[in-house]
């Protein structure tokens, strides 16, 4: 008979030394170790943003440097004579809260790690620009190792939409959309 080269379970964790004949000592499975990484110094700043759009760019440019991607969490326009103000969040900020029982819901997870990272932006008194304050300057997960392919990272900035909008109309074909899309723009575009 010749030698199987599949293995059964029991064989891999003997070939592999793990078996444990004490079922008290059998390994748990531990809680992942709590990371803090603190980035709030990237972010204090002194300075007067004359727009609300000139604020999120500065925030999102230094976030995307950092690999790290902020979205917004919480906003108001300012209407009924409230202030208007703008909370900004890191991604994973939050719980997942599943719309279906989680039973039914198999193979799927979520980004969502409860990151209590945020920033406020807020009209200042005399109503002239925003400034930014640093509520809490903490991420409790690791920066993204790169945000190729990322989907926020990868969106398009206004003048591209605009851009692919004005090719549309004059029926350019997609492939050369983005051909134009690459030579334009410095950002990068996966295949």
């Amino acid at each position: 008979m010749t030698e199987s080269f599949f293995f059964g379970e029991s064989q891999l964790i003997h070939a592999a030394g793990l078996e444990n004949d004490n079922p008290e000592e059998q390994p748990s499975l531990a809680e992942p170790p709590i990371i803090s990484i603190d980035v709030s110094h990237l972010y204090h700043t002194d300075q007067r943003f004359p727009l609300k759009d000139d604020l999120m760019k500065w925030v999102r440019d230094i976030s995307m440097a950092n690999n790290f991607v902020l979205v917004t969490t919480k906003s108001d326009s300012g209407a009924k004579g409230r202030k208007e103000y703008v909370i900004l969040g890191c991604e994973k900020h939050g719980a997942y809260i599943p719309y279906r029982e989680p039973d039914l819901v198999e193979g799927t997870s979520t980004q969502k790690t409860g990151c209590p990272f945020r920033l406020k932006g807020r009209r200042t008194k005399d109503d002239k620009g925003w400034w930014l304050k640093v509520m809490d300057g903490r991420h409790i997960h690791l920066a993204a190792e790169s945000l190729v392919g990322h989907n926020y990272a990868g969106r398009l900035n206004s003048e591209a939409k605009e851009d692919v909008i004005n090719q549309a109309k004059t029926w350019v074909p997609p492939r050369k959309m983005l051909a134009s899309l690459k030579e334009i723009s410095n950002q990068s575009f996966s295949n």
